[in-house]
């Protein structure tokens, strides 16, 4: 038996998020996530040294902990992306909210994902979000339907995605409002909980009156 889980929060569909890209700032990237070598944070390093390097005006927020920092604040010291990159460290999750209400593109650059939870609560709060086509994402992640995918490992085409998104940024409302109604549909978390109970409890034959098992009946009261 598989079933979805999800985010908690989920905006209404449709949902209302105010819009900041009319404000003279720097473009926003976002990662959020463990400093661990599976999340491949040198690669988002490295493309953010060639999009400077280009000329952009951004600035990329990693939040997230991790036995790679020390790793990457020598990278970030050595490409002297020090006022472009900042490894924000960890954030209490009741606070991401306004790291993801603020970020212009959520990005993710993991050599191996399920489904992550990551682009479920960006999307679910109308984020763009750009993420390599690996494992379960492209589940979640439509290309250019619900958000944007790049090729594994391949640096070019993750900078040329942004590059992308940020010139035609102003035209993806209908990305923005898709994601986060993918998100309502199919990765609610307290309905998938309770999906999941039910059909748990379906499949358990029903001896002494309903729910009779005491473990049965916590199981029912959960949710």
């Amino acid at each position: 038996m598989v079933q979805r889980l999800g985010v908690d929060r989920v905006l209404p569909w449709p949902g209302s998020q105010p819009s900041s890209a009319s404000e003279h700032r720097p473009f926003c990237l976002l990662a959020v996530g463990r400093l661990h070598r599976v999340k491949d944070y040198h690669f988002l390093i490295q493309a953010c040294a060639a999009l400077h390097a280009e000329g952009l005006d951004f600035i990329c927020w990693i939040v997230g902990e991790g036995p790679e920092r020390s790793a990457l604040e020598r990278q970030i010291s050595e490409l002297r992306l020090q006022g472009h990159v900042q490894l924000v460290g960890h954030v209490p999750r009741q606070d991401l909210a306004s790291y993801y209400r603020y970020a212009d593109l959520v990005v993710m650059t993991s050599k191996s994902e399920g489904i992550p939870v990551v682009l479920m609560e960006a999307m679910s709060q109308e984020k763009l979000v750009l993420a390599p086509a690996i494992t379960g994402i492209p589940e979640l992640v439509e290309h250019q339907r619900t958000g944007f995918l790049f090729e594994p490992g391949s640096l070019s085409n993750f900078i040329t995605a942004v590059n992308w998104i940020y010139a035609n940024q102003a035209s993806l409302a209908g990305i923005r409002l898709a994601a986060a109604a993918k998100v309502a549909a199919s990765y609610n978390r307290q309905r998938n909980l309770r999906s999941f109970a039910e059909q748990f409890l379906a499949r358990i034959p029903e001896t002494g009156g309903a729910y009779a098992r005491p473990l049965l009946q916590q199981v029912r009261l959960s949710v």
